[in-house]
């Protein structure tokens, strides 16, 4: 193992997202991977197995992308041009970029390894040691190695050489692949990037938002259109008018905080004050469990510590708020706090300092009272495929 890549924890289960096509053999070979994964103890999830009549696809898919482990890739002719397979590896590719996991498992099933993937998908797995499946021989094989990195809760050695691959031959039966080196631009923009795509008047009214008392912004979109890159224009635009800012992404926490609603805020508040160049330590110390609750302490830090000082607004930005969703008491706490705070901003000189910005990719099935849901209040800004 590569001592520059981050380490997964060995442990006894390890949770596995299968991607594939619902073709043969990839259907059939996904079925194999996943009964054996569970009989050897681990959590595998396969769409047509895993997810119930009724529930929201997009929603529980997005939702186990960010809860693996490991993320292992069926790929295939049929796969390899499937939108629905691509943005499946593009958000397994960022969230190990951004927390050591999951580790990406591409096995290139019947596609050989000198046959040429678009541009994005070569993008993504240039680095990425491949197997190759040409017949039912060699599943057990795979298995087995697969089997042994999830026992030690390893990934495989990167590969430091891309290597070029050969030219396709062109078939009537498949679908172009473009192999050229284009200048796609991937994840959250540059502020002056000539890819951003300005959304009006939808921008507009973000900036106009942000400037009012009780500021309050929704940005909700699919995975890749755009949220995170809209949300730091806002954080940009905020400074430029002289507020402090600061900005938390759920997916760099880890999951156990979820879990427990006191150590989900107190985690909150320590980040909030770090950013703000307030000494994290300030939390343990001002937080008394015995005399109140929760949400009583971190209310009362963020007036005492955070605004009451401020002699300029505070902007603050929270992105892929839906990683909390699941966890329902947590959350629920949570999203009614972030209203009572814009509530209290309308009326209350120092919580009018505090502007909001949450950004979530699915809907909130957390069961709340409209009185104290946030998700009905301020400027709601949809993305979606079309500018």
């Amino acid at each position: 193992m590569n001592e520059n890549q981050p380490s997964l924890t060995a442990r006894t289960s390890q949770r596995v997202f299968i991607s594939y096509r619902s073709q043969e053999p990839d259907a059939s070979l996904a079925r194999q991977f996943h009964d054996q994964l569970v009989a050897a103890g681990h959590e595998p999830f396969m769409a047509a197995a895993s997810i119930n009549w009724g529930e929201n696809w997009v929603a529980r898919i997005d939702e186990e992308l960010k809860r693996c482990d490991y993320f292992l890739l069926l790929l295939s002719e049929q796969s390899a041009s499937s939108d629905m397979v691509a943005g499946e590896v593009r958000t397994a590719r960022r969230l190990w970029d951004k927390l050591g996991k999951p580790v990406i498992l591409p096995i290139r099933v019947n596609l050989p390894m000198d046959d040429p993937l678009n541009y994005e998908l070569r993008s993504f797995l240039q680095t990425i040691q491949q197997k190759s499946w040409k017949s039912e021989a060699d599943t057990p094989i795979i298995m087995g190695e697969i089997l042994s990195l999830l026992d030690k809760g390893e990934a495989p050695e990167p590969i430091n050489e891309e290597i070029a691959p050969k030219p396709a031959i062109e078939s009537i039966n498949r679908p172009p692949l473009p192999v050229a080196d284009l200048e796609l631009p991937g994840g959250t923009m540059e502020l002056a990037s000539q890819f951003y795509i300005r959304r009006e008047p939808w921008e507009s009214r973000c900036y106009e938002q942000v400037e009012k008392n009780a500021g309050l912004i929704r940005i909700k979109a699919p995975r890749q259109m755009g949220k995170t890159s809209l949300l730091a224009r806002i954080r940009h635009h905020a400074t430029a008018q002289g507020f402090r800012t600061a900005t938390l992404d759920f997916l760099e926490t880890d999951e156990t905080i979820f879990e427990d609603l006191t150590v989900f805020l107190k985690r909150f508040c320590a980040l909030i004050s770090r950013k703000l160049g307030i000494s994290p330590r300030q939390v343990s110390e001002f937080w008394d469990e015995e005399l109140f609750g929760a949400k009583e302490n971190c209310n009362d830090y963020f007036e005492e510590y955070i605004l009451k000082d401020l002699t300029v607004p505070l902007f603050l930005g929270l992105d892929e708020l839906d990683r909390l969703f699941p966890y329902n008491a947590v959350a629920k706490e949570f999203l009614g706090l972030l209203r009572s705070w814009n509530e209290k901003a309308k009326v209350n000189e120092t919580w009018a300092k505090l502007r909001l910005a949450i950004v979530h990719s699915t809907e909130s099935y957390v069961v709340m009272d409209k009185n104290s849901s946030p998700f009905n209040v301020g400027l709601a800004v949809e993305h979606s495929s079309s500018p």
